[in-house]
């Protein structure tokens, strides 16, 4: 009963946190806060975006605080509050505009959201539903509606309660309910877990209040230097399970802040370095999901191919803090003949490679550690004829290459152990043309061809249901998409959501909606848009999915687009002139960009602007040892 306690004190705020102890089930009946275990560690976190009715996932380093983007899910309209049940099977988002609550099931091991049946549930009478959380048990949920800084705030604020169906997450509403309480919510209050602190976001002030609690009388005392300056307009505080670190969701400058706590006197210290990152629009309140495992990001790494001139791929180590970088010793490592593509799968375990003219797939198991990679036994693997591009789907369980020569798709099963590839069934799979890109949405149901086209085959996007069980690639209804005027598709990207696919065309950019039942393609209106080069050869989409990247390899530059999040649609910056521009690659935490060329030995690095996600230079790193003709280039954090 200790833990469900502490998990109920945290979900007293609009942003919280859930966990998950190692040391056995909740059970008696003390109450109090408590100091919690050790052994407890955040691995998720998810946070709420007013301004596109979306839910951001995290993953958390248990290490450092840090965190690094999973994509997105869709809420209701203006969602203000997401919180965790005790039991952390279950997530529930209050939507402000909409009067509802979006209910949703997480995956224990990906963290990822996913609808429960019935949601969202009508708060009846209750007006702009603004914090949501549930109690110790895990049996009721309740709801505060109305409150400062909102839209429009009722006269008086009410709090609606709720059952919860235990097994499926469902929300009944409880006879009476709401419940009028006058007045309305000044913000969001959040205690520590020992229970010694109280922490109160400011909105109109941009400040936090730190308060110690009298454990007997609950009276509180301003801690000193309190408060402590946030971002704009902070909507709400939460503090980890293990009372170190606290983050503010600050919906006036779309940020999270962080900060570790004294745990002696409640104080708050901005990190040194990264104090905050930027999220999407509107931020109000966060949740984390504990393990009873450590979350680790080993060094993130770089890889890069050099075609044709020394067929070898680079490994470097990148500094999280000024993305500078350091090749990894024992580099560059033997691929086949004209590497075209390298990727990394989501663990970053395993890397593979597409060779052009050996038709084969090399594949290395990677050094968590170093960087340092290993051919897998058994490799290479024999792909397609002209294998110009390789991915990993999201459940690390198949590789997909696209072979331009044969017009074909070979799929594989990853072996979870080695790394090594089986053909899958069936595999190839017919795509008639020249298939030149292939990616896979983030839920795994669909793959997305970038196709060059053929006699019996337009240009355009050809579309697939992936079986989840075993691989197996089927045409989607409506496929091949035609790519409006944009001629000559050379490569596709998925957006975090699995809401949007973009195709980079001979000197566009085609974007389309995505079917979430059949994963059919609808042209964006206003699409295709201008990239402002010539000759794009890849695409990419951050992190955040609030910005897409364009290599064009005529003139040497890189478009950034900035990305609707409610319609998709793309509005363009200048081009940023780079000289050499053949790949482009965003780390996993949104901080840094990686562009490659095959003009030059060497890749540029630049720093992302959290806001613009324009680019500014931050010097190159020189493929060791020297070689021309660096071509597409994957970064990779190692999440363990």
């Amino acid at each position: 009963m200790k833990l469900a306690m502490a998990k109920a004190v945290l979900a007293i705020g609009a942003v919280v946190l859930l966990a998950a102890c190692s040391s056995g089930g909740d059970g008696g009946g003390s109450s109090g806060a408590i100091v919690p275990t050790t052994s407890t560690v955040p691995r998720f976190a998810y946070v709420t975006n007013y301004g596109d009715d979306t839910v951001s996932m995290y993953a958390v380093n248990a290490a450092s605080g840090q965190l690094r983007s999973l994509g997105y899910v869709t809420a209701g309209t203006n969602p203000t509050s997401v919180t965790v049940d005790p039991s952390e099977k279950f997530a529930y988002v209050a939507n402000s505009g909409s009067n509802t609550i979006s209910a949703y099931t997480i995956n224990s091991t990906t963290g990822a959201l996913s609808s429960v049946v019935g949601s969202p549930f009508i708060t009846g009478t209750g007006t702009h539903p603004f914090s949501v959380t549930v109690d110790p048990s895990g049996r009721f949920a309740y709801l505060t509606s109305g409150g400062s800084g909102m839209p429009t705030a009722p006269v008086s604020a009410t709090v609606s309660a709720y059952t919860i169906n235990t097994t499926t997450g469902a929300l009944t509403p409880v006879a009476g309910s709401p419940y009028r309480v006058g007045g309305t919510l000044l913000g969001s209050v959040t205690v520590d877990p020992s229970g010694q602190f109280a922490y109160v976001a400011n909105w109109d002030l941009a400040t936090v209040s730190a308060y110690t609690i009298n454990r007997t009388t609950g009276a509180l005392t301003a801690v000193a230097s309190s408060p402590f300056t946030t971002g704009a307009q902070p909507r709400s505080i939460t503090v980890d399970l293990s009372g170190r670190f606290a983050y503010v969701a600050n919906s006036g400058s779309d940020t999270i802040s962080l900060y570790t706590i004294n745990r002696a006197t409640g104080e708050l210290s901005a990190f040194a370095t990264g104090a905050s990152v930027a999220v999407r629009q509107g931020p109000v309140s966060l949740a984390m999901v504990h393990g009873t495992a450590p979350v680790v990001f080993a060094a993130k790494f770089a890889y890069a191919v050099t075609p044709i001139t020394s067929n070898t791929v680079s490994a470097y180590t990148i500094n999280s803090t000024t993305g500078t970088v350091v090749a990894v010793a024992g580099g560059p490592f033997a691929t086949g003949t004209n590497p075209r593509s390298v990727t990394v799968d989501r663990s970053g375990r395993f890397a593979y490679v597409a060779n052009r003219d050996s038709n084969t797939v090399s594949a290395y198991t990677i050094n968590g550690t170093s960087g340092l990679l290993l051919p897998v036994v058994g490799g290479p693997f024999a792909a397609g004829v002209n294998p110009r591009s390789v991915t990993v789907d999201p459940s690390e369980r198949f590789v997909y290459v696209a072979n331009s020569g044969s017009g074909t798709v070979t799929a594989y099963t990853i072996n979870r152990t080695t790394g090594a590839l089986t053909t899958v069934a069936g595999s190839p799979f017919a795509a008639e043309g020249r298939p030149i890109s292939v990616t896979v949405d983030p839920t795994g149901r669909f793959a997305y061809v970038a196709n060059g086209g053929g006699v019996a085959t337009p240009e355009g996007v050809l579309a697939y249901a992936i079986d989840k069980t075993t691989g197996a690639l089927t045409p989607v209804v409506g496929s091949p998409f035609a790519t409006g005027n944009g001629t000559s598709p050379n490569s596709v990207a998925v957006d975090p959501s699995g809401r949007f696919v973009y195709v980079a065309t001979f000197d566009t950019v085609s974007a389309y909606t995505i079917d979430s039942r059949t994963g059919g393609l609808t042209a964006i209106p206003g699409s295709p848009f201008t990239t402002g080069g010539l000759s794009p050869s890849t695409i990419t989409v951050d992190p955040t999915g609030r910005f897409a990247y364009v290599a064009n390899s005529r003139g040497g530059s890189v478009s950034t687009f900035t990305i609707n999040g409610t319609t998709g649609a793309l509005t363009a910056s200048s081009p940023f002139a780079n000289g050499v521009a053949d790949s482009v690659a965003v780390d996993p935490n949104g901080q840094f960009a990686y562009v490659a060329g095959t003009g030059l030995s060497t890749v540029s690095t630049y720093a992302v602007n959290s806001t613009t996600g324009a680019l500014s230079a931050a010097g190159t790193f020189v493929d060791l040892p020297p070689v021309s003709g660096v071509g597409s280039i994957v970064v990779s954090g190692v999440l363990q």
